[in-house]
C-alpha cells in the first residue's frame, strides 16, 4: 500500500470515528468530547460551536469502536450560548462543571436528572432569565425549593436562578451560601440571610447589580474571595460580629457604596484588594471602642463610632415576655435618624415598625400577624440611653426573630441588633377563652365578681375554678 493509500485510509477511520481537535477533543454529531480512559466515560467539553435551540445530550457517544455513556458536562461546555431554549441532560451525567451553562440566557427552565450528583455552583452563572430548576424526583442529592437548588442536606445553596425578581429569603436550614449560589442574580434586590449562615463562599453574590444593601449576619464567620464583587448598586453594608477573615476582591467595584459598618470589635482580617474601587472617604463605622485598632483596616480614612455597647447582641434588649406581647429596648445610636423594628416568625415578617429618632411611633405596617389589635401606645419610653417599646398582638408560645435596626438620614444602616424571644403559653383565662368551644363560654355575675361560665363549670378572671 503506497503513503498516499495509507494516509487516505487514516483520515477516513478519524472522521468515521469523528473529527479530532486540539486538545483531544473529539467533535461527533456536532458535540465536543473528551475520553477518560479511567473511567470509559465522555466528557462534554467546550468545542467554540454556537449552539441554538432544543440540545439534546445523547446518552452515550461511540467512538473507535467502543460505546462511552457521557458522564459530564464539563467547564465552559455551553459558556454564552444565548440561542439555547432548552437543554435535554440524560441520566448518565454524574456531575455539571463550572460555568457549564454560564451565560445561556435563553434557558427558562432546567431539568437536573437523578444521576447528577454533582454541581459546581457557577454552572448556571448569568442564566438571567432561567426561573425554575427542577429536581428528578427520584434524586435524592438535590432538593429544590422556589427553583433554589440545594444539596441533599438543605443545609447549602448550590443554585439560585438568576431570572428571579425582588427579594429572597434564605431559609433557616441554610448554613452555607455556596459557590457563585447568586452569581449574575441581576434581579435581586434584596435578600435576607438567616443567623444559621457561617460561611458565604467565593462569589456566592457576585455581580448582583440590583442588590442595594446587605447586612451579613452575626453567625457568618467567613467571606469568601469575590462574593459581593461588581454589585455596583450596594449602597450600604453591615458586616456582624463574627465575620473574622474577609477574602480577596470581596467588595471590588462596589462603586456605590456611602457607608460600611463592622460589628466586631476585633478587625476582621481583610485580604488583598477586598474594597478595590471602593471609595476610601465614606464612613466606617466601627465599636466604639475599637476605632484605633481599625484605623488603616481596608484603607479607610473616615473611622467613626457607633454608639457605646451597640455592636453587641445584648440579652437585656428582650424583656417582659407575655403571651401575646413583648418589650424591646434599644440604646440609641450616634447619626441615626431613623430605628425600625422587624418581628419575624418561621422567616415571614410579621411587623415592621418605625420610629424616629426621639422615639415616636411613625408607623406599623402588619405583615402576617395572627392577631390585629388597635395599639394605644404611640411612642417609645425613653430610657436613660436608648427607649422601649412594647409589640403586641403576638401568638402565644411561639418563637420569634427580631431585628432592631439604626438608619442615618440617607437611609444607611450604621448599626443592627438581632435575636430570638419566645411567647410564654396561654394559661388561665386566655386558655379557656382560646379553647376551641370558646364561643360557647358566657360571663356571669356572682357576688358582685364577673366569672366565665363554660362546660358547666365558672372561672374568675385569672382562669381559676369555683
Amino acid at each position: 500500500m503506497t503513503k498516499t493509500k495509507n494516509l487516505t485510509l487514516f483520515l477516513a477511520l478519524v472522521l468515521n470515528a469523528g473529527t479530532m481537535f486540539a486538545g483531544g477533543s473529539v467533535i461527533i454529531d456536532g458535540f465536543a468530547y473528551r475520553f477518560n480512559q479511567t473511567s470509559l466515560t465522555a466528557e462534554l467539553v467546550r468545542s467554540g460551536n454556537s449552539y441554538s435551540g432544543d440540545i439534546v445530550i445523547p446518552e452515550s457517544v461511540v467512538y473507535n469502536e467502543i460505546t462511552y455513556p457521557v458522564g459530564s458536562i464539563e467547564e465552559s461546555a455551553f459558556y454564552g450560548c444565548t440561542g439555547i431554549t432548552s437543554v435535554t441532560i440524560p441520566n448518565s451525567v454524574t456531575y455539571i462543571s463550572s460555568t457549564a451553562f454560564c451565560g445561556c440566557t435563553g434557558l427558562t427552565s432546567m431539568t437536573i436528572p437523578n444521576g447528577v450528583k454533582d454541581i459546581s455552583g457557577s454552572a448556571f452563572s448569568k442564566c438571567t432569565n432561567l426561573n425554575a430548576i427542577i429536581v428528578a424526583t427520584d434524586n435524592d442529592y438535590y432538593s429544590s425549593v422556589k427553583g433554589v437548588l440545594f444539596d441533599k442536606s438543605k443545609t447549602k445553596i448550590v443554585i439560585y436562578p438568576g431570572g428571579k425578581q425582588g427579594g429572597y429569603t434564605i431559609p433557616n436550614s441554610v448554613t452555607t451560601i455556596g459557590k457563585s449560589a447568586f452569581d449574575g442574580c441581576i434581579g435581586l434586590t434584596s435578600v435576607t440571610i438567616p443567623h444559621g449562615v457561617t460561611k458565604i463562599e467565593q462569589s456566592a453574590f457576585y455581580s448582583c447589580t440590583g442588590l442595594t444593601s446587605i447586612t451579613i449576619a452575626n453567625s457568618v464567620t467567613k467571606i469568601g474571595d469575590h462574593a459581593f464583587c461588581d454589585c455596583s448598586g450596594l449602597t450600604a453594608v453591615t458586616i456582624g460580629n463574627s465575620v473574622t477573615s474577609i477574602g480577596r476582591y470581596v467588595f471590588y467595584n462596589c462603586t456605590s457604596l456611602a457607608s460600611v459598618t463592622v460589628l466586631a470589635t476585633t478587625p476582621p482580617s481583610v485580604e488583598r484588594e477586598a474594597f478595590s474601587n471602593v471609595s476610601k472617604t465614606i464612613p466606617l463605622y466601627v465599636p466604639a471602642g475599637s476605632v484605633s485598632a481599625y484605623q488603616g483596616w481596608g484603607g479607610f480614612t473616615n473611622i467613626q463610632p457607633i454608639s457605646a455597647g451597640s455592636a453587641d447582641v445584648t440579652t437585656n434588649t428582650i424583656s417582659d415576655i407575655r403571651e401575646n406581647s413583648v418589650d424591646i429596648s434599644w440604646p440609641q445610636v450616634t447619626g441615626a435618624n431613623q430605628y425600625v423594628i422587624e418581628i419575624r416568625f418561621n422567616n415571614v415578617l410579621v411587623y415592621t415598625i418605625t420610629f424616629n429618632s426621639q422615639g415616636q411611633l411613625l408607623s406599623i405596617v402588619n405583615g402576617a400577624p395572627s392577631l390585629l389589635r388597635d395599639r394605644e401606645n404611640t411612642a417609645a419610653q425613653a430610657l436613660s440611653n436608648g427607649w422601649k417599646y412594647t409589640v403586641s398582638s403576638l401568638d402565644a408560645d411561639k418563637t420569634y426573630t427580631y431585628s432592631v435596626i439604626a438608619k442615618n438620614s440617607g437611609g444607611t444602616t450604621i448599626d443592627t441588633k438581632t435575636g430570638t424571644f419566645k411567647t410564654l403559653p396561654l394559661s388561665g383565662l386566655e386558655e379557656i377563652l382560646s379553647a376551641p368551644n370558646a364561643t360557647d363560654s358566657k360571663k356571669i355575675l356572682i357576688d358582685g365578681q364577673i366569672y366565665i361560665l363554660r362546660d358547666g363549670k365558672a372561672y374568675d378572671l385569672t382562669g381559676k375554678s369555683l
